[in-house]
């Protein structure tokens, strides 16, 4: 099983790199689910919901001892953690490690993408949550079904 609460090592600035246009301000990981979705304390304790898959940040508890405690409750790690899902995935060998997770390789975020074991694969952890913070930091002002334009490639460099 996914190890959920073993963050230590993984560095925040990192995971964030993409998402400060969502995340600002000084947060602290408490968790990390299979399938890259991130779990904070910010500075008023709570606990907030990186949702990388559509691009949101949510409060989901008012503690970080309120957030241990509930995800003792099966409901709740299927909501937070898609638990049920991760481990279907994993009894097909879609089981990553700390530091990867498991991506799609169409996005789910699109219209065209399905959550069948062909359209997924072990990702670095890094590398894919910064992938979905460009992503959604391009479709953010994208209605549902709207037509984007993704820009993919290196950016400008912002010192220039």
């Amino acid at each position: 099983m996914y190890p959920y609460f073993d963050v230590d090592g993984l560095s925040v600035e990192r995971l964030l790199e993409e998402w400060r246009w969502l995340c600002p301000g000084k947060l602290r990981l408490v968790a990390v689910d299979a399938f890259a979705d991130l779990f904070f304390e910010g500075s008023d304790c709570a606990v907030n919901l990186l949702d990388t898959t559509i691009g949101r940040f949510d409060r989901i508890a008012g503690s970080v001892e309120e957030f241990v405690r509930l995800t003792e409750r099966s409901e709740h790690r299927k909501k937070w953690f898609c638990e049920d899902v991760a481990v279907a995935l994993a009894e097909q060998r879609f089981d990553p490690a700390k530091g990867k997770c498991i991506a799609y390789k169409t996005p789910i975020a699109f219209a065209g993408s399905n959550g069948d074991v062909s359209n997924v694969y072990i990702a670095d952890l890094y590398e894919y949550v910064s992938f979905l913070g460009d992503l959604n930091f391009q479709m953010k002002d994208v209605p549902d079904g709207g037509k984007v334009r993704l820009v993919v490639g290196k950016k400008p460099s912002l010192d220039a």
